[in-house]
């Protein structure tokens, strides 16, 4: 601890002493004006949500590969902060590039690369500076829209969620309990080199219309993430990140198993059909119909490649094993397990109203409320506490869809055709 300390101490000595000099040189897709005082166009909710067109057109290691390739070793890391955040890559890429030019320093030592955010994280280490600045971006991006204040699943998130976000990063090396507003020029900064670094986002695509009522998946559409016929435990429903209470858009399940056993029979089955995106060895989603998409963390032995289809109730992964395996970007985990999250075009999505398997969930107070007065599912008029669950999908719903069909529905993008319904 006191080594890691010190290192922080040496590499942000050394930064600030370079940001007083530092020109920053942007990679050859920048844009040719250069920075100005006040960005021409104002960031946007899709430019900070990594939503379905971004997850699959922006490919993280080809475009470090291109312009920065001494960061390529990190791709992984990026693609799995982003994919766990909900937060695009490219906001991370381009708080980067602002806070210490490392896209554009490939002559960076191994302390400065373990700061690529400077002192804008209190954190040394790569993955431990992407960790908790993509945290903390997220949760100022959800704060504010709690279920408990609106009565809502959906998030009616804004332009100005995104823009708050951004500002709150800046309070450098704040926790996220204390996250203050930052400098409107260190936004307006950030602002003019993110659309340099990345100018096809000036045409980007304007959010999905809002719904005027509650939304919810289709009672029919989400499976419990693990094969029919099978009974798994879920203990309460938390947020992405395990603390808060808004969204609570997870759930973690197991079948058993301790760290260094043999889990090769437990297996991961996909809630609905979709398209799988793998972030990272550990994480990976499933995109289905009507924006909803499903994500699967702490996972080993994954069966698809990114872009590949798969059907309900197809096994994808076994939860891992190995802790190492399980946190292969870090973190914290007491034993095997899936994180089971749930998101809609690209936002963590509260799972208060929302059907699996059957069985309507009813969310607890805060992360892991397993008090069953607030946490519990209903069925049939019949009321469950945390415990174990039988996944009651028909059979229907494991059957696997031709996989010629699969392959038409890829190519006019459209996931109702890989609907098992």
């Amino acid at each position: 601890m006191i080594n890691k300390t010190l290192n922080y101490k040496l590499a942000a000595s050394s930064l600030l002493l370079l940001s007083s000099s530092l020109a920053i040189s942007l990679p050859a897709n920048a844009g040719e004006s250069g920075l100005t005082s006040k960005p021409s166009i104002q960031l946007n909710k899709m430019n900070v949500l990594y939503d379905y067109d971004e997850v699959f057109g922006f490919d993280i290691e080809a475009y470090l590969e291109k312009n920065a390739p001494h960061l390529v070793q990190h791709a992984e890391t990026i693609s799995h902060f982003a994919g766990r955040s909900s937060i695009s890559p490219r906001v991370f890429i381009a708080l980067m590039e602002q806070q210490t030019g490392i896209l554009s320093r490939s002559d960076a030592n191994d302390a400065e690369m373990a700061m690529p955010f400077g002192t804008m994280s209190q954190e040394f280490g790569f993955i431990e500076q992407m960790r908790d600045v993509s945290e903390r971006i997220a949760e100022a991006f959800y704060k504010g829209h709690s279920y408990a204040e609106t009565g809502k699943n959906q998030k009616f998130t804004t332009d100005a969620d995104a823009v708050k976000a951004v500002q709150m990063i800046f309070s450098h090396g704040f926790p996220t309990t204390e996250l203050q507003p930052g400098s409107k020029e260190q936004v307006e900064s950030f602002t003019e080199i993110f659309f340099s670094l990345f100018p096809e986002e000036k045409n980007a695509k304007p959010e999905p219309s809002a719904p005027t009522t509650m939304s919810v998946p289709s009672s029919n559409l989400l499976a419990f993430p693990w094969r029919y016929g099978e009974t798994w435990y879920i203990g309460g429903s938390h947020t992405n990140t395990g603390s808060g209470s808004y969204p609570q858009s997870s759930l973690d399940a197991n079948n058993g198993g301790y760290w260094g056993s043999n889990l090769s029979n437990i297996v991961v089955a996909a809630s609905a059909a979709g398209r799988v995106r793998v972030y990272s060895r550990c994480n990976m989603e499933v995109f289905h119909n009507g924006g909803w998409s499903t994500q699967y963390y702490h996972v080993d032995n994954i069966q698809y490649n990114t872009g590949s289809y798969v059907n309900k109730g197809t096994g994808i992964s076994n939860y891992a094993s190995n802790q190492n395996v399980a946190l292969c970007e870090g973190g914290r985990s007491t034993g095997p397990h899936l994180h089971w999250s749930l998101k809609l075009n690209g936002q963590h999505y509260h799972l208060n109203g929302v059907t699996i398997s059957g069985y309507t969930v009813n969310t607890g107070r805060n992360s892991y409320d397993t008090d069953c007065r607030y946490f519990y599912l209903y069925r049939n008029g019949s009321k469950y506490c945390a415990g174990r669950y039988t996944n009651r999908g028909s059979r229907r719903d494991a059957e696997s869809i031709k996989f010629p069909e699969a392959q038409a529905a890829a190519k006019e993008n459209d996931l109702d055709a890989l609907s098992s319904k």
